[in-house]
């Protein structure tokens, strides 16, 4: 087995997968203080009797907490007595960077690109809906080409209630109303319906302005709360950058 690690600023998400399929996924919350300690317990708990050394492999970590990644190589290198692969710029991959510095491009955005290059379901717009929202646009020639980065659901929830204790309670749930007619369903509303209004505006931008009429493919932690307001046309794959780290490990 082989197991993909994406450390996000949200969470981290494990995946085992088996012969090129995800077979598991799961979910920590990131927390940038903790040691670890907490982490190696964390993974172990999670991943249950699938960690033994004879059955993963390899290893590939995508991470945009720098502050986390060396805390995982050691985990995962005791843990599984591999030596992980931590996706960068630098890493062989089979699409090219075409913007002005690779070097800062997030490793989930490259990941993303190279899956959608070995799916070959190219020109495409990935949505990566996380902690911030990600428009990530791969050409013709199956090559990272651009992004657009907003503000995601769960930052834009924390900052309208951060500061208004009465609000903390909304429940973070899709309405089924625009037209809100109590505080709870109009914040809601504002917060899902804006949402769902930028996704098809910057998709519809971004298409026009590479005059190509692209492939929608939407991932992210934020997919299962908004995914019923999408356009069925878009293709829904939560597991994306893991399938693009399948790829960068066979590469690498």
């Amino acid at each position: 087995m082989i197991l993909t690690i994406d450390i996000g600023n949200t969470f981290i998400c494990l995946a085992l997968s088996k012969d090129g399929q995800v077979i598991e996924r799961k979910e920590l919350h990131t927390k940038r203080k903790a040691s670890a300690f907490h982490y190696f317990k964390a993974v172990r708990t999670n991943l249950k009797l699938k960690y033994d050394k004879l059955a993963v492999r390899q290893v590939v970590i995508a991470s945009v907490v720098p502050s986390l990644t060396a805390k995982f190589v050691s985990i995962t290198m005791r843990l599984f007595n591999v030596v992980p692969h931590v996706l960068t710029a630098h890493s062989k991959l089979n699409t090219e960077l075409e913007i002005d510095h690779p070097e800062e491009v997030g490793a989930d955005i490259i990941a993303a690109a190279v899956a959608v290059k070995a799916q070959k379901r190219y020109p495409a717009i990935v949505v990566d809906l996380g902690t911030a929202n990600k428009y990530i646009y791969i050409n013709e020639h199956g090559n990272f080409a651009g992004v657009v980065i907003s503000g995601g659901l769960m930052l834009s929830f924390d900052a309208l209630t951060k500061k208004a204790e009465k609000l903390r309670d909304i429940p973070l749930e899709a309405p089924n109303k625009v037209l809100g007619k109590n505080t709870i369903d109009a914040l809601s509303s504002g917060l899902f319906y804006r949402t769902q209004a930028e996704i098809k505006s910057f998709v519809q931008l971004i298409e026009k302005e590479v005059d190509k009429k692209c492939q929608v493919i939407v991932t992210g932690g934020s997919v299962p709360l908004i995914k019923k307001m999408l356009p069925k046309s878009y293709m829904i794959n939560q597991d994306l950058i893991h399938q693009g780290l399948l790829v960068v490990g066979q590469l690498n």
